[in-house]
C-alpha cells in the first residue's frame, strides 16, 4: 500500500492506493490541530496524535509519500515531515510538486490543464488544476469512490494534491 500525505498548516490530507494493480483504497482530510492556532507545539501534538491514532494505524506496512515543501512559511510543515518520517518506521519518500507535474504522463491531464504552464501559475490556479486532474484521473481509472469523497470535503484541493501525488508515485513505482 501507498499512503500519500499532504500536510498543510491545519489540515492533513491522505490517500491510500494499492499500487499493483493500481486502485484507490481510502482517504480523507483531517484537522490535525483540532481548531488550535498553528504553532510548533500544536503541530507537533496534532501530528503525533494523528500518527499514533489516525488512519495510518490501519496500514502499518504502507509506504508513505509526502510532498517536499519549498517556499515561505514552511517551518511547521518541515517540522511535520520530520516528525512523520521519524515516528513511522516504514519506507518514506518525498515527491516535489514540479516532478509530479513534469513527469506525469499527458493522458492524466484534462484538456483544461496545460502541463507546460501549470507550474508558472499562481497558488490558487495550481490547487484548482489538482482538483481537475483528480476528477480526470478518477474518470479514466475507475476510481469514482475517490471523487465522490473529494466532492464532500471542504478541503478538496488538499485531498486532490495528496491524490495526484500518490497516483504519480504509484505510476513511477510500477513502471
Amino acid at each position: 500500500m501507498i499512503v500519500s500525505v499532504d500536510i498543510g498548516y491545519r489540515h492533513l490530507a491522505w490517500v491510500v492506493f494499492q499500487p499493483d494493480p493500481l486502485r484507490y483504497v481510502d482517504g480523507g482530510v483531517d484537522d490535525i490541530l483540532h481548531k488550535k492556532k498553528p504553532t510548533t507545539e500544536s503541530v507537533t501534538k496534532g501530528l503525533t496524535h494523528w500518527i499514533r491514532h489516525g488512519p495510518l494505524t490501519k496500514y502499518p506496512d504502507a509506504t508513505i509519500v509526502c510532498e517536499s515543501q519549498v517556499g515561505p512559511a514552511v517551518k511547521n510543515r518541515v517540522l511535520a515531515f520530520v516528525l512523520l518520517s521519524h515516528w513511522t518506521p516504514r519506507p518514506f519518500h518525498f515527491v516535489t510538486s514540479s516532478t509530479k507535474v513534469k513527469k506525469m504522463p499527458l493522458q492524466y491531464f484534462p484538456a483544461s490543464v496545460d502541463p507546460a504552464t501549470i507550474l508558472q501559475q499562481n497558488y490558487a490556479k495550481r490547487k484548482q488544476a489538482s482538483v481537475l486532474m483528480t476528477r480526470h484521473i478518477c474518470a479514466q481509472c475507475d476510481m469514482a469512490a475517490a471523487c465522490s469523497l473529494m466532492e464532500t470535503l471542504s478541503k478538496k484541493d488538499d485531498f486532490a494534491d495528496a491524490f495526484v501525488q500518490g497516483f504519480y508515485f504509484c505510476l513511477v513505482r510500477v513502471l
